[in-house]
């Protein structure tokens, strides 16, 4: 598989199909998280608005067809936290509208998935999530986006997820900032201290229309994938 594309925004429509190449589920092992690396997979169904029902259904699909291993459970701790018992592995999981995302690697992380629902409210959304300080002099949409995801996923990755309030967590400005991306080169990481330890950001390569941001204990090789099964992610149906 190509390489991924990990970035804050990519440049149009070649791009991104560069960043997120396909991928069918019966090749999956072939998408192995490396050691010490971190695997990022997206399903889109145009006919489904919510994945919620089935997520957890497609997330043991994905995890047993990168693994190998049909014995695989995916448990939630107190908080809500997903964890694999008894491997080595750490995943996080995202849907939004038609997409579902799912992140699974060898360090503990957070993924979040996410477009802009309310095109006239997210200024209001934006001063809400930032204090004063934090707030960038003339924030775009895609700076929004960008904020919004990387906080989500940075509390995925504490455990303590929307139970947090997304105000609390302070983000440096390269954070959210619209930095272009281009998918065939090295990841970009942001680093951010919160809870007195130090986790980073990276901003995957746009999926259409959708920010995605990874969180992630040390910075690891990322890699992106389209699983593409027809018709429509059948296989969980």
């Amino acid at each position: 598989m190509a390489p991924d594309g990990v970035g804050a925004h990519s440049g149009g429509g070649a791009d991104r199909a560069r960043g997120w190449p396909p991928v069918l589920v019966s090749d999956l092992a072939a998408a192995r998280a490396m050691e010490g690396g971190i695997s990022v997979f997206i399903m889109e169904d145009a006919t489904r608005r919510d994945w919620r029902p089935v997520s957890g259904q497609a997330a043991h699909a994905v995890l047993h067809a990168v693994t190998g291993d049909t014995t695989l459970s995916i448990k939630k701790d107190s908080l809500g936290k997903p964890f694999i018992p008894g491997r080595p592995l750490h995943l996080s999981i995202s849907h939004s509208g038609t997409v579902f995302a799912m992140a699974l690697g060898a360090v503990d992380l957070g993924i979040d998935v996410e477009y802009l629902r309310h095109p006239t409210r997210w200024p209001a959304v934006y001063e809400w999530i930032n204090r004063p300080e934090d707030r960038l002099p003339n924030p775009t949409a895609d700076d929004f986006l960008r904020c919004w995801t990387a906080k989500e996923a940075l509390v995925k990755l504490l455990g303590t997820g929307l139970n947090q309030g997304l105000d609390t967590v302070s983000l440096p400005h390269d954070a959210s900032m619209g930095h272009r991306a281009v998918p065939w080169r090295s990841p970009a990481f942001t680093k951010v201290a919160v809870d007195g330890r130090s986790v980073w950001i990276s901003h995957l390569v746009p999926w259409k229309e959708m920010t995605v941001s990874l969180a992630m204990v040390k910075p690891q090789i990322v890699r992106t994938f389209n699983i593409i099964d027809d018709p429509c992610q059948s296989f969980i149906k």
